[in-house]
């Protein structure tokens, strides 16, 4: 019986033998492969998350230094702790080589009406939003560079350098291949729905020397604070030029003007919207009905005292002209200042053939 018990303590000590030397194996085993998460979870550079747990994430981990996007960022170089720290490195646009920098800009502080997307810059030029580079087009076809009010473009956003982000002063910085001679460009502005709203008498326009590098700053426009002056033009369509004819039924009347942008507006008979009587063949519009926010022309308002007003009026898609000038027969324009009473003002024609009444 003392053998068997001393076989069984003999066993159970060899097998607690086996087992310690199952589970040690001197602190030379790693534990890599199950606690280090860079074996199991790769880092996504393009995810903003810690995917490898380094705590790193996207560009600013070295694992992502061949990654493409990075390597757009400017964080390729891993040596330049800048390069790996400065969060605007990750959004900084780098100036196409061989190209001159062309900033232009339009203030809207005085009655900030515009938003993101509503303002661009057209003109004898054709814009490739990705590599913001502008090519010469005399046609004017665009596409046309897009106004922001994101800050400089050195810094994240597409603004000239030095312009503070949602000031309501919208610019761009695009850039030209250094020409080979000189080049000329003409421009204005357009609103979101492509109105024209430049305000110059003449088109704008800048140059570029040939060789030029040396940013270029193209003259920019500023947005009037709206007056107080109301506007009221009519048509009597029964005393139309002889050259037209009118019938309530289906014919319609309209305007456009450089007060709204030369977008088309509606004249109406049915004693709405400041027309004095329905169905009296004389056809109303009134310029603070039609202007404002809620309305199709959400960035125009009133007028100025000494303001030069140019019009057409349009009959049922045709505009009121014979030959290249306007009629003004039957045509009324009043205005009224705040407070005041509607006056009756003169009707005219400008040089260009458009309808011309002056704010007094």
């Amino acid at each position: 019986m003392l053998r068997s018990r001393l076989a069984i303590i003999i066993l159970s000590l060899a097998l607690l033998a086996v087992s310690g030397v199952a589970c040690d194996d001197g602190g030379q085993k790693s534990t890599n492969n199950v606690n280090n998460t860079n074996n199991v979870n790769a880092e996504i550079c393009d995810d903003t998350l810690d995917n490898d747990g380094d705590g790193t994430i996207d560009c600013l981990d070295t694992d992502c230094a061949a990654a493409a996007n990075c390597a757009l960022n400017n964080v390729n170089n891993l040596n330049n702790v800048n390069n790996l720290n400065n969060v605007n490195n990750l959004n900084n646009f780098t100036q196409p080589a061989d190209t001159v920098a062309i900033n232009f800009s339009i203030d809207d502080t005085a009655n900030q009406t515009y938003g993101a997307g509503e303002l661009q810059w057209k003109g004898s030029f054709a814009y490739d939003d990705i590599s913001r580079l502008l090519t010469f087009d005399g046609a004017w076809m665009g596409p046309y560079p897009t106004l922001h009010d994101d800050g400089p473009w050195t810094a994240g956003g597409h603004e000239p350098e030095g312009s503070v982000a949602g000031d309501h002063i919208w610019g761009v910085t695009v850039f030209f291949a250094v020409p080979a001679q000189e080049t000329t460009f003409e421009y204005g502005a357009v609103d979101g729905q492509g109105h024209w709203i430049w305000t110059g008498d003449t088109n704008g326009s800048f140059t570029i020397p040939a060789g030029a590098t040396e940013a270029v700053t193209a003259e920019g426009m500023t947005i009037e604070a709206f007056g107080t002056v109301d506007l009221r033009i009519t048509l009597d369509t029964l005393n139309l030029n002889p050259s037209f004819s009118f019938n309530p039924f289906v014919d319609t009347v309209a305007l456009k003007g450089n007060f709204v942008g030369w977008s088309l507006l509606p004249c109406v008979d049915d004693g709405t919207d400041g027309d004095a009587s329905a169905d009296d063949d004389l056809y109303t519009f009134v310029l603070s009905t039609q202007v404002g926010p809620g309305t199709s022309s959400p960035h125009a308002g009133l007028l100025y005292s000494g303001d030069a007003l140019e019009f057409l009026i349009v009959i049922s898609g045709a505009e009121y002209k014979v030959g290249a000038a306007a009629v003004t027969d039957g045509v009324q324009a009043f205005s009224r200042p705040e407070g005041g009473d509607w006056t009756e003002l003169t009707v005219g024609l400008h040089a260009n053939g458009n309808i011309l009444v002056t704010i007094p």
